[in-house]
Formats: C-alpha cells, sequence, structure tokens
C-alpha cells in the first residue's frame, strides 16, 4: 500500500498510538472515518501486524513478613 496518507498515518503511530481516529485525521486533513478506514486496510494487508502495550512496574517492592515472636532487633 502506498501513498501519502498511508505513509503518514503509519509515521503518527509510530509516534504515538494512543491518538484516536479523529486526532490523526485533523493532523492529516482526513475524516476520522476515512483514517479508520486506512488503518483497517493496513491490518488486512499485513502491514499493522500488532498492537501493543508495555507496563512499567514500579521499581519499588514490599515483602512482608509474618513472625511467630516479636524479636524484631533479631530479624533485622
Amino acid at each position: 500500500m502506498k501513498g501519502k496518507y498511508i505513509e503518514k498515518i503509519i509515521e503518527i503511530l509510530q509516534g504515538n498510538n494512543r491518538l484516536t481516529n479523529k486526532e490523526i485525521g485533523v493532523m492529516i486533513h482526513l475524516t476520522g472515518q476515512a483514517v479508520g478506514n486506512r488503518i483497517i486496510k493496513l491490518v488486512e494487508n499485513g502491514i499493522i501486524r500488532k498492537f501493543s502495550v508495555e507496563i512499567e512496574y514500579p521499581k519499588t517492592q514490599f515483602i512482608r513478613v509474618f513472625m511467630d515472636r516479636n524479636n524484631f532487633s533479631d530479624f533485622e
């Protein structure tokens, strides 16, 4: 698939895939529906193969310790 709109849509999605079709359309002077139709074609033709989410887990971890006695200084 070629075309200036297709290439621009791909470029925009690579930069920020959370934009709505309408937001992309405003950027490239198309309707949201026209953008959506082009994205569907990109998926159908295998150009866009997946949509993904990356999760960043917090660096802090908590460990819960259960003790039979209150010998806290021994534990530390």
